[in-house]
């Protein structure tokens, strides 16, 4: 046998888990919930929320990465960014988001937590790459 004809399947197993692990990431995303730890974690924050016009009403299901300004890893589905620029929220930022440890992404801008400095808590989220509180 040749070298090539050795390799093609090989190459053919290679593609195929590929086009495998693809269509699973993709078609998945409808199916992914988030992890129960990081869901109980954004129920304290909405709990601690004021939310008159029911910005958070879609946070409801067992399948928080699909929640209104919740995006998760299409691998891990674990929470990456929390994005809530709405006006609407006031309350306080609960400190339940430190569970968020794969946080990257916090804006929770135009909203009013009545803060004067940013809650020292947020400083234990060491993935954190972006927070707009303004």
């Amino acid at each position: 046998m040749t070298t090539t004809s050795m390799t093609n399947p090989v190459r053919f197993r290679l593609m195929m888990f590929m086009l495998c692990l693809v269509s699973h990431v993709v078609n998945g995303e409808q199916e992914m919930r988030c992890h129960p730890k990081e869901r109980e974690a954004l129920l304290q924050f909405k709990a601690a929320a004021v939310d008159h016009y029911g910005m958070l009403s879609s946070w409801t299901t067992p399948h928080c990465c699909q929640w209104q300004g919740i995006r998760c890893s299409n691998l891990t589905a674990h929470i990456l960014s929390l994005h809530l620029p709405t006006g609407y929220i006031s309350g306080e930022i609960h400190e339940s988001l430190m569970e968020l440890s794969l946080l990257e992404y916090l804006n929770l801008s135009s909203n009013y937590f009545g803060y004067e400095k940013i809650p020292d808590f947020l400083g234990s989220l060491r993935n954190l790459k972006y927070l707009d509180l303004a």
